[in-house]
């Protein structure tokens, strides 16, 4: 038995909305819901309906028809059913219920038992979804953590970190395919060949939003274009932060790295960026261990902390904010992005998503309402607001002077630009 959407709690419901604005054009979703837990064994008593989840993501792939839609709730997903996972070719949707802090998969892969996270081998199209997981620990020969043949899935809003490739691409590796790769963090991926981060091999590839940083190859560290027998790759890359640039783009023969808007090398500046600790065997990598980070962008104004109250999860400030904060394309939703907000969405994994870090949304100096200039109105938004608490509601917005107050001193600033457009 399988629940339909409007019997699934309405937090579900929510996240399940994220996932689908967050679909490229033509990734449409309709059809029934599906529910995974890990705290709880596969049995015939579990039929994927909310209050019987399944206990592995393959059953839930099996058992699913092409537009339904995948939740996997908090927790951390290993072993046989949660790794090596296949779509079978189904237009399925996968999405973590609340994001890659929260939903790991833990591959658990070395040379003695390869094993990556997913595995497109079957047409799949844009309809076929990963979203918001965190993937780790994979070890395989070609993508260490996600391998397209002859597929095109979307990819997006990931945390992909820790993995191995003996070959070729260290996190993901493209093979006559063309998949759309958005709003992932993609850190400290290593392949003993070529592509760090991804490599593509006869392929056209779309990265849109992403982060790609710390990842290490013999060729492209981060990213890298070869030709098959019969086509060249191409590679269209657009507002990500690449570390070193287009300079570390390995592009083959017949291949084209195409460099678009908005991208940018800079430190993304993590709240704690993972690592490999090397077992006190720094020339022996094969015993290497992975230490998980935090891959939330600091902020000045306010950034996620899971570990916070206990584990509960809570707001955050940092005596800096990372670049990556409202760096996505200018037509690009940032609706689920909490405020304040600046306006654009933010780039890695967390972008438009209810965990994405705070900015100042109205940078305009008298401007409290947001409403492009400072005039009379925004006098009257700041009066109706004297002597509240900033942090409740939209009170924010008054604190134009942001001392953590709404006083007298919020009137002056709108005074000094009465009548004023601001710069």
């Amino acid at each position: 038995m399988k629940n339909s959407v409007t019997n699934a709690p309405s937090v579900v419901i929510a996240w399940v909305m994220i996932c689908v604005v967050l679909l490229p054009a033509g990734a449409a979703r309709a059809g029934a819901l599906w529910f995974i837990d890990d705290g709880l064994a596969a049995a015939s008593a579990q039929d994927g309906s909310y209050f019987r989840p399944l206990g592995a993501i393959q059953d839930a792939i099996d058992a699913a028809a092409d537009g339904d839609t995948i939740i996997v709730r908090d927790g951390t997903y290993t072993g046989t059913g949660n790794t090596n996972i296949d779509f079978r070719g189904k237009a399925v949707a996968l999405c973590s219920q609340n994001g890659p802090a929260n939903c790991v998969i833990d591959c658990g892969g070395c040379a003695e038992e390869p094993r990556r996270g997913f595995r497109f081998h079957g047409g799949e199209g844009p309809s076929t979804v990963v979203a918001g997981f965190t993937i780790t620990n994979g070890y395989h020969r070609s993508g260490g953590a996600v391998c397209c043949r002859g597929s095109s899935p979307t990819i997006i809003n990931n945390v992909i970190t820790g993995n191995r490739a003996e070959d070729d691409g260290g996190a993901i590796f493209c093979e006559a395919s063309w998949a759309y790769v958005g709003n992932n963090t993609v850190v400290g991926n290593s392949a003993d060949g070529h592509g760090g981060a991804i490599a593509c091999c006869g392929s056209r590839t779309i990265l849109a939003g992403n982060i790609l940083w710390a990842n290490i190859a013999s060729r492209g560290s981060q990213v890298a274009l070869s030709s098959s027998e019969d086509h060249g790759s191409v590679l269209w890359v657009a507002y990500c932060d690449l570390a070193g640039g287009r300079a570390k783009g390995y592009v083959g023969d017949d291949c084209t790295f195409d460099w678009g808007e908005g991208n940018f090398d800079a430190d993304p500046l993590f709240a704690l960026p993972g690592g490999w600790d090397d077992n006190g065997t720094p020339r022996d990598a094969t015993d290497d261990a992975w230490i998980a980070g935090d891959y939330h962008l600091r902020s000045e104004h306010g950034r996620w902390d899971p570990a916070a109250n206990d584990g509960a999860g809570g707001w955050a400030g940092d005596a800096a904010t990372s670049p990556c904060i409202d760096a996505g394309g200018p037509h690009w939703s940032y609706s689920n992005e909490p405020q304040p907000d600046g306006f654009r969405a933010n780039i890695g994994a967390y972008g438009n998503t209810a965990q994405a870090s705070r900015n100042i949304r109205w940078n305009k100096p008298g401007d409290a309402d947001g409403d492009g200039k400072a005039d009379l109105d925004d006098l009257k938004f700041i009066r109706g607001r004297l002597g509240q608490n900033p942090a409740d509601g939209d009170n924010w917005k008054a604190d134009l002077n942001e001392d953590g107050k709404i006083n007298i001193l919020d009137l002056i600033v709108v005074r000094n630009r009465l009548k004023q457009r601001p710069k």
